[in-house]
């Protein structure tokens, strides 16, 4: 329990006040309304014999009458416990008179309390009398208006104590109660649901470890079981066991400097799209470095694809408080979203032409999966919001706003050499081992290699946001189809490719892969028409290729 309290802020201590600020407010009330309503049955029920003789003057049965009257209410309420006290102040006199001409009444009388009682009497009303003790009191008078009766009603009663002293006691009452048998349970509860779901998630990301894991190691053991040159065979069990490292490592929660990040990701120049950037964070984001920047990525493209068409992009990074979510929220001021499609964008749906609506849905997925959030806050202007981690009891205050023009993905893959004269081919192999033998073989072409299709989108994104063609001067693409815990029909790979009319992709794609039983089984007949052949994964050159091509030896 105190760990959990330990984690409250000094923002929820006070909200637990307020809280218990306002059951007090509500007490106060509460008997307000009670003893204005319940003087007011008391008197007009029972003072109707009276009002009767106050009709004809008999003064001396009236204050009788109205002695034994105002006695009897008096003792009734004693005998419910209640704080109760009486005065009858003579109306004629009341101007002169310093005190009632009968009472029974635990109020200390002086001269400010005798000037608030004859500043009231003269108006006939309800008023509130701080004497110590806080009273409610009711005025009453005789229908000959000779005599007046006060109604006394003693607020926040405790162990007769003074009134501020028993309100100190009644807030910190309430405020332990709420804080121990409400909040605190709640907080324990919502912690605990926290933790469940880290657990999946923790269990989540050790399966898709495992999987990555299994692949790598399944390659390793062909190798070992391989007949070749020893030199090679160790060379490449080697290679297979860095991998698995990359693997776990890519996979792993970092700490981010979210400034860092942003200076990370991007470069900027003179362009016709503004990037407007503004960080006031508390904590550092606690994420996985490779998702965080393919999520931004994405709904940049997204952003300055043409059935959007945006002329600026905002980038806001924040924090509401100390060791609570980091919001990032990407907006833009293109096309917006219509009202009767927005609940659809993450369920397949495409307002692109020739889009198959996955980018944000295989996104949401990915970050569902490793424990934060995608929404669309906001369909006008477009804004999605991306709800993170953050490092807890981590110091790093930032605040910082700046404008820059169009973001270009900073890559850490080779840059696109010129490639009028010669082909463009892009190998996409997440075995980097057999990169070395493409590149020795390969020399008739430039080539370009990524680990799995999500990198190479990645990479063809930041070319079109920087306004350069990329796909459309690609020849021919030599594709791996299994990837670990996914394949490549499961990347979304062959709807991604055509998405773009402007930079269209023209080449060639073919599959080298020693799965290709599975492929041409798991491949859809829409798929498989792009598809031009199937080579062994041994290494090769441009023109052999396109020779298995046009001839179709393969396929």
């Amino acid at each position: 329990m105190r760990n959990y309290l330990q984690k409250f802020s000094i923002y929820t201590f006070i909200k637990l006040e307020f809280i218990s600020l306002l059951i007090v407010a509500i007490i106060i009330l509460e008997n307000f309304i009670y003893f204005k309503r319940n003087m007011d049955e008391l008197f007009y029920s029972g003072s109707g014999y009276i009002q009767h003789l106050s009709k004809f003057n008999n003064n001396e049965d009236i204050l009788t009458r109205l002695l034994e009257f105002s006695l009897s209410i008096y003792n009734y309420e004693k005998s419910n416990s209640n704080n109760f006290s009486v005065e009858i102040w003579d109306c004629k006199n009341c101007t002169l008179s310093s005190s009632p001409i009968w009472s029974i009444s635990d109020i200390e009388i002086n001269e400010d309390r005798v000037k608030v009682i004859k500043r009231k009497l003269t108006k006939k009303e309800f008023f509130i009398l701080y004497n110590k003790y806080l009273y409610f009191a009711n005025i009453y008078e005789t229908r000959n208006k000779e005599y007046k009766v006060i109604y006394y009603k003693k607020i926040i009663y405790i162990f007769n104590l003074p009134f501020f002293i028993a309100i100190i006691i009644l807030n910190l009452f309430c405020f332990m109660i709420w804080t121990f048998l409400v909040a605190l349970p709640l907080k324990i509860y919502y912690n605990k649901g926290q933790d469940k779901l880290i657990d999946k998630i923790r269990v989540n990301t050790i399966h898709n470890t495992i999987n990555l894991i299994k692949h790598s190691l399944d390659n390793q053991i062909n190798v070992l079981n391989s007949n070749g040159n020893k030199e090679d065979i160790v060379k490449r069990a080697i290679h297979y066991n860095y991998q698995v490292a990359e693997l776990i490592d890519d996979s792993r929660f970092t700490s981010i400097n979210p400034k860092e990040f942003i200076e990370g990701i991007s470069k900027f120049s003179t362009l016709d799209v503004k990037i407007e950037i503004s960080i006031n964070t508390y904590n550092l984001i606690n994420y996985i470095n490779k998702y965080l920047e393919h999520s931004i990525i994405v709904l940049i493209d997204n952003a300055l694809h043409e059935s959007v068409n945006a002329k600026v992009i905002k980038i806001n990074i924040s924090q509401k408080r100390y060791n609570s979510k980091i919001i990032i929220d990407v907006s833009n001021d293109g096309i917006p979203i219509e009202l009767k499609i927005k609940d659809k964008i993450f369920d397949g749906y495409s307002t692109k032409e020739n889009g198959h609506g996955q980018g944000l849905t295989n996104l949401k997925k990915m970050l569902n999966r490793s424990s934060a959030e995608i929404l669309l806050y906001s369909n006008n202007p477009t804004t999605f919001r991306l709800l993170l981690p953050c490092l807890k009891y981590s110091n790093l205050r930032i605040k910082m706003e700046t404008q820059k023009s169009r973001v270009n993905k900073k890559d850490d893959y080779l840059t696109i050499p010129n490639i009028e004269d010669i082909p463009l081919v892009i190998m996409i192999e997440d075995e980097i081992l057999f990169w070395d033998e493409w590149k020795k073989k390969m020399t008739d072409a430039k080539v370009l290699f990524f680990k799995n299709p999500e990198s190479f989108f990645s990479y063809s994104m930041g070319k079109r946001i920087n306004n350069e063609d990329f796909l459309s001067k690609i020849s021919l693409i030599i594709c791996d189809f299994n990837f670990g815990d996914y394949n490549l029909i499961e990347s979304g790979f062959f709807e991604d490719i055509d998405i773009y009319i402007k930079d269209k992709f023209n080449g060639n794609i073919v599959i080298c892969s020693s799965y290709e039983k599975e492929a041409l089984r798991t491949i859809p007949q829409k798929f498989l028409q792009k598809v031009k052949a199937f080579i062994p994964k041994k290494a090769n050159n441009y023109q052999n290729i396109l020779t298995d091509i046009f001839t179709n030896k393969q396929f």
